[in-house]
């Protein structure tokens, strides 16, 4: 299914969900004056609409059973590099978040249920700061979640991780989840003798 309802001065968000019924709630959560916004069903439908229009942002749930959602935002990233990418998820994980943002290179990544008015600021950042076109795109999202991830990994904080973990449920029957949390004890003294660059690279 594909809903359109385009200005031909207003900037385009395409919203992808399999579920019409989270679709159309996703749709009133991003609701703005500042963009018109389509929406589809299928990734698919959404490839479809890319093809033949201009589309500024995608908005994209990641569980979808045609494609998932950073798959379809993988195809995006090449054909449309220029389009801003945000993936939604209710199942985030560290592992998730990490392929989103260093293989996919998506700029926001928001846990379900997210507020609207976090997702009206993450379209309008783009809307405002367009994504460079060049295949050598940041490594870190734009987006107010960039002050959770470490500048030079794009991993999350040790922060960020005690609050995802605080709001996550806990893990389904059957599976076991763990966190690893390594520390280099004096650090500094490598950075002092050697500089901040040789500490940053991997050895």
């Amino acid at each position: 299914m594909v809903s359109v309802s385009v200005g031909a001065s207003v900037p385009v968000v395409l919203l992808v969900d399999d579920n019409a019924k989270m679709l159309q709630a996703l749709r009133e959560t991003a609701r703005s004056r500042s963009y018109q916004i389509i929406t589809t069903t299928s990734p698919g439908a959404a490839l479809k609409v890319l093809r033949t229009q201009a589309v500024a942002v995608l908005v994209v749930d990641e569980v979808m059973p045609e494609m998932s959602g950073l798959e379809l935002l993988g195809i995006v990233a090449k054909e449309f590099p220029a389009i801003g990418r945000i993936v939604l998820t209710g199942h985030a994980t560290v592992e998730l978040a990490t392929q989103a943002i260093n293989q996919v290179r998506v700029h926001s990544f928001l846990q379900k249920p997210c507020k609207a008015s976090a997702l009206r600021a993450a379209i309008k950042a783009l809307l405002k700061t367009p994504p460079p076109a060049e295949a050598d795109q940041p490594k870190t999202p734009t987006s107010d979640a960039v002050r959770d991830r470490d500048a030079i990994t794009g991993l999350y904080t040790r922060q960020a991780l005690e609050r995802l973990f605080r709001e996550q449920p806990s893990a389904p029957a059957g599976r076991l989840d763990c966190v690893i949390y390594a520390d280099i004890d004096r650090l500094h003294l490598i950075n002092e003798a050697h500089g901040f660059e040789y500490g940053d690279e991997p050895h």
